[in-house]
């Protein structure tokens, strides 16, 4: 992963070389990781939407096969194949995603030395910054209370448009994580460098689901024809 991570911080150098700027440069490279992304988000989104229509019919064989596991997933099995559904489609891009995203995660953290002297809005030093240091950064080197509260409203922003595909309590699960990451994030100092990108990736995948499931219907769900003389 270090190879990966070292990339990236080239590219934040290189971006930062051209604007001048290392808050710019994290905004535009929040943008060029979701661009290159932005294929696998969408099959995930489209999955999950399509799981979440295909729900109500799951909650059916489920019913209807309640204490026989076997045929259940005998059942769900056959429904999944005649509706062309994949119910493993929406976890494989995820799965691609996460080592680009601990690689980002590692960049940033591991290069403090970079943001130390870089500012972005209202992150640089000012009076509020020197009254309450432990509240508010001076540079994208050090935490940032609203900025980290940002990060946790952009999350839960994005919970709440997910379709839910599992029980009831799914949003709610969801919910609670993005509070007890938001709060992981302020007790553990993560510096404003990653949360601003965090931050602005997090908004583009909020822009992405609404394009997403206002414009592109999910896959359909008709039921393949069965076969002669079945």
């Amino acid at each position: 992963m270090q190879f990966i991570a070292n990339w990236f911080i080239a590219i934040l150098e290189t971006l930062n070389g051209l604007t001048g700027s290392f808050g710019l440069s994290l905004v535009l490279f929040a943008a060029f990781i979701k661009l290159m992304l932005w294929p696998l988000t969408k099959m995930q989104y489209q999955s999950m939407k399509q799981m979440q229509e295909a729900k109500p019919e799951l909650d059916k064989i489920q019913a209807k096969y309640k204490g026989d596991t076997q045929a259940m997933n005998k059942a769900m099995a056959e429904f999944y194949t005649e509706r062309g559904i994949n119910p493993l489609s929406g976890c494989l891009p995820l799965l691609v995603q996460m080592p680009i995203l601990f690689s980002i995660w590692r960049a940033i953290i591991g290069s403090p030395e970079l943001f130390s002297n870089a500012y972005f809005l209202w992150i640089r030093p000012g009076p509020i910054q020197l009254s309450y240091p432990q509240y508010f950064a001076s540079s994208l080197a050090d935490r940032d209370a609203l900025l980290i509260l940002l990060y946790g409203v952009t999350m839960v922003i994005q919970q709440q448009l997910t379709p839910s595909t599992g029980q009831g309590n799914q949003k709610q699960i969801g919910l609670f994580m993005s509070i007890f990451f938001t709060i992981l994030m302020w007790f553990y100092q993560w510096p404003c460098a990653l949360i601003v990108y965090w931050v602005v990736f997090n908004f583009l995948n909020i822009l992405q689901q609404g394009i997403i499931y206002r414009t592109t219907a999910a896959p359909t769900t008709t039921p393949k024809p069965a076969a002669a003389g079945t």
